[in-house]
């Protein structure tokens, strides 16, 4: 009867378990507070917001570059082209410098945050590939498509830790986009249209923000052209959204989970 008791016991502790991972994970409601052109050259890879402006990395073989844009208007006010042999990727800024990185070519940019001009260049050694970026005031945050975010000394990209990113128990692949929002990480998922809120412990997302309805609708099927740019802006905790090639910058202000 002991035994029995036990069994009976441990089914219930590993019910009571599933029961918590399985739980729905909230979607966070939003609402749109303004809309801004955006240029549909723009392959964004990589969104912040510094001063006033924002700081966009697009991508491509032939048509990266590094830009400084002007959010009413989406006019790009100062540029760096890089060299066409360059698949641009994520972008974070630490100590007015904008670190790039590159999809394939296995190194980081470091540019100066008013020519927009590399200086620096550090090996990647912490993946083969390079997706997303962020800084959370400590370490850079990387992604590479995987459900794998690396946390990277800023100084020669040398990794401090790995975090497992998963939802409901089951890992999220193909991170890509990255941003901070109060301490916690933000991640595009490649080809959906929810953003992962994720926690920097724990790598739990904790909550999703579902931007199916911003999703320009000649969009909606395109493979390529998808949710990609994640940039917040700590005065007022609302956060610009775009995508790869798409017409519209949005400015969204997250509303209290039901």
């Amino acid at each position: 009867m002991v035994l029995l008791g036990l069994a009976l016991l441990a089914g219930v502790i590993a019910s009571t378990t599933l029961a918590a991972q399985q739980k729905s994970i909230p979607v966070r409601p939003f609402k749109v507070i303004h809309t801004y052109p955006h240029d549909t050259e723009a392959f964004t890879q990589g969104l912040l917001y510094h001063d006033g402006h924002l700081i966009e990395s697009t991508g491509q073989y032939g048509s990266s570059q590094l830009r400084r844009v002007e959010i009413s208007t989406g006019k790009v006010l100062r540029f760096h082209a890089l060299s066409n042999d360059i698949f641009a990727e994520g972008i974070a800024l630490r100590n007015d410098r904008i670190y790039q990185l590159t999809w394939m070519n296995r190194y980081c940019l470091v540019s100066d945050m008013e020519t927009l001009k590399p200086h620096k260049v550090i090996p990647i050694t912490f993946s083969r590939q390079g997706w997303g970026l962020t800084w959370d005031g400590h370490s850079l945050i990387a992604s590479d498509g995987s459900h794998r975010l690396y946390f990277l000394d800023p100084d020669n990209l040398s990794l401090r830790r790995t975090l497992n990113v998963t939802a409901k128990g089951r890992p999220i692949h193909y991170l890509n986009e990255l941003e901070i929002m109060n301490g916690k990480i933000l991640a595009n998922v490649w080809q959906d249209n929810r953003i992962a809120v994720i926690s920097p412990l724990s790598g739990r997302v904790t909550e999703w923000i579902d931007c199916t309805r911003l999703v320009p609708e000649h969009l909606g099927d395109d493979a390529e052209r998808v949710l990609n740019g994640i940039a917040f802006r700590p005065s007022d905790n609302r956060l610009f959204i775009t995508g790869k090639q798409w017409p519209v910058l949005y400015l969204i202000e997250l509303q209290p989970l039901p």
